[in-house]
């Protein structure tokens, strides 16, 4: 028998002063608090088992990573090395490859960032979620806010593929994802965002020279290409020396523009690795992917170098005060010692130093005054008598 209770109009009245509405909405009507949880933009997609399945011309809105689970992992031993170095809040998407397209155009598109670092995204080549067997197609890792555009060229019908998508260093995200699959040829111009492309991989070739060194606990990378060549951009790749050689893969570190080299017989191309984070005695290996404008691609051998670091004292940074022409040096002393300071020319001129005895250990700085020195590069040196330490800088 059902009964219904009465309620006189004062006692509704007294209610909505005493309580907001939304709270009165919650009482009266409970069931509203689950529709978000069946919302599927928030879904969770949160492992490769979990992919979504997507399709050509999908264009899916206010897609959100806040939710999935983080766990910062490295990529694990043994499998391909990309442009991702970490698997964080990640989530998953998957297609698979229809014989009427020649490639495939995924575009994601970040709306809102907790950090300005953005998303990471990789297209993955493989027949189920095991990690073994997992081939890197494609991969975009931008490091700010902004379309992350990638292909998958030469797609294999009826095989299936991942899109892997991440905040960049456990970035929370709400982004939009686009899938489109064309049935022409790509065109020339996008050529730069084929970075890993492992499936097929292209012929060697050899600069006239190609040298890399370990200073100031950094690698350096220096090669020379005819200037004639056909050359729109290069790729430099890191590597992970242990591989076998056929499963050998690298993270691609810098993109580097060709030079306008009309008339002269050489161009020279440089490379500094100032982010990784090198260990003292382990080996590091690099080989450089060179494009010309016809899309067509070359690899150089691998070059590799060991790591020796300096271990008693580095220069962190080096940045201008507020006044024109002086700067502050950051630098770390790992032990009570004598330090000489020096400030030399871009041609390794000594110009001025000064010798501190007994610095205590620790995090340290140093004032440099250019004020008297002209326009250019200057190098500063600090060393003990067996080991020196440089770093660049600028007077304006």
């Amino acid at each position: 028998m059902l009964r219904f209770i009465l309620i006189k109009p004062c006692i509704v009245l007294f209610f909505m002063k005493l309580f907001p509405l939304p709270f009165l909405l919650l009482v009266f009507f409970p069931t509203t608090i689950h529709a978000q949880e069946s919302n599927p933009l928030i879904a969770l997609y949160d492992f490769c088992e979990q992919a979504k399945e997507v399709f050509p011309g999908d264009y899916l809105t206010a897609l959100n990573n806040a939710r999935a689970t983080t766990s910062a992992d490295q990529t694990p031993e043994g499998e391909p090395v990309t442009c991702i170095k970490t698997f964080e809040n990640d989530q998953w998407y998957r297609f698979t490859a229809d014989s009427g397209y020649t490639y495939y155009e995924v575009i994601i598109h970040p709306r809102q960032c907790a950090t300005p670092a953005g998303m990471q995204a990789l297209i993955i080549e493989a027949e189920d979620c095991s990690s073994e067997a997992f081939i890197y197609r494609a991969c975009a890792n931008p490091y700010k806010m902004e379309p992350l555009k990638f292909y998958l060229k030469d797609p294999k019908p009826e095989q299936n593929y991942f899109i892997y998508v991440d905040g960049y260093d456990g970035n929370v995200c709400t982004y939009d994802l686009e899938l489109i699959g064309h049935e022409k040829n790509l065109h020339p111009d996008d050529l730069r965002l084929l970075q890993t492309d492992y499936d097929n991989p292209p012929p060697y070739f050899e600069p006239p020279r190609m040298n890399i060194q370990f200073q100031n606990n950094e690698v350096y990378l220096e090669w020379d290409v005819d200037a004639q060549e056909d050359v729109k951009f290069f790729l430099v790749e890191r590597m992970l020396s242990w591989l076998p050689e056929h499963r050998v893969h690298g993270r691609v570190v810098r993109t580097i523009e060709a030079q306008n080299t009309v008339g002269n017989g050489v161009a020279t191309y440089r490379f500094h690795d100032d982010f990784t984070r090198f260990e003292d005695g382990k080996e590091y290996c690099y080989r450089v992917l060179q494009i010309n404008s016809q899309g067509q691609r070359a690899y150089t051998q691998h070059v590799c170098i060991e790591a020796k670091m300096i271990q008693s004292f580095s220069i962190s940074k080096i940045f201008p005060q507020e006044e024109k022409n002086k700067f502050v040096v950051l630098y770390k002393n790992s032990k009570k010692q004598d330090l000489k300071f020096s400030v030399l020319d871009a041609e390794k001129k000594f110009l001025k130093g000064l010798t501190l005895e007994k610095v205590k250990k620790g995090d340290q700085q140093f004032t440099i005054d250019m004020t008297a020195y002209a326009t250019g590069t200057y190098l500063f040196r600090v060393e003990n008598g067996e080991e020196l330490f440089e770093r660049e800088f600028f007077v304006e």
